[in-house]
């Protein structure tokens, strides 16, 4: 396995086993971490999430996207883009609890957005997101210097539906219209929300 100089903080790492603990029952969740290579798998195979430091970062390959491409593979088929849309979907949610999701639901979904870049900063590594043409209900994103794997795509076009839900909007739709997994120079998501 080809490591990339990319890295996620442990938040997404919680995210990703809780999604795994909470989608499936207890065997498939050991199923999920005895497939995994040696370092992760001890890693998600114990028994709290307070044993993945939240504030740590770890490699996005090695800890978060092979983890997910093989709950993936072991859950859905094979599908790389169900699998990690569902699962960007979930982090939205987890990410976003308590007084979050409050401020979330009452405040407008362009506000939102205008912090994805401050967001991203928090949790990757390098990478950072640009907001390009946006109306009163359509956004244009570009992630830049991201993992160049489509479950990486996937995960954040999931997060987006996640997000727009939680702020009360349903979405209309979303795109990945560029992917650097596709040798484009920047991944462009470009989605919309129904007035």
């Amino acid at each position: 396995m080809a490591l990339d100089n990319h890295e996620t903080k442990g938040t997404d790492l919680r995210a990703l086993r809780a999604f795994i603990e909470q989608e499936f029952d207890p065997i498939k969740y050991i199923q999920w971490t005895e497939a995994l290579e040696h370092e992760a798998a001890d890693l998600y195979a114990t028994s709290s999430l307070t044993l993945i430091n939240a504030s740590k970062w770890y490699n996005t390959r090695q800890f978060l996207l092979d983890p997910l491409e093989k709950a993936c593979e072991l859950f859905y088929d094979g599908d790389i883009k169900k699998g990690s849309w569902a699962f960007g979907y979930f982090s939205a949610e987890f990410g976003f609890q308590g007084v979050y999701r409050l401020i979330l639901r009452h405040g407008p979904a362009m506000a939102m957005i205008k912090q994805a870049p401050k967001i991203m900063s928090l949790y990757l590594r390098p990478g950072h997101i640009s907001i390009g043409a946006t109306t009163k209900n359509t956004c244009v994103i570009e992630f830049h210097d991201i993992p160049p794997y489509p479950s990486y795509e996937y995960q954040n076009a999931g997060f987006v539906e996640g997000l727009m839900m939680l702020t009360g909007n349903d979405k209309d739709y979303i795109n990945i219209t560029k992917a650097i997994s596709r040798g484009d120079e920047y991944t462009e998501l470009s989605f919309g929300w129904k007035l």
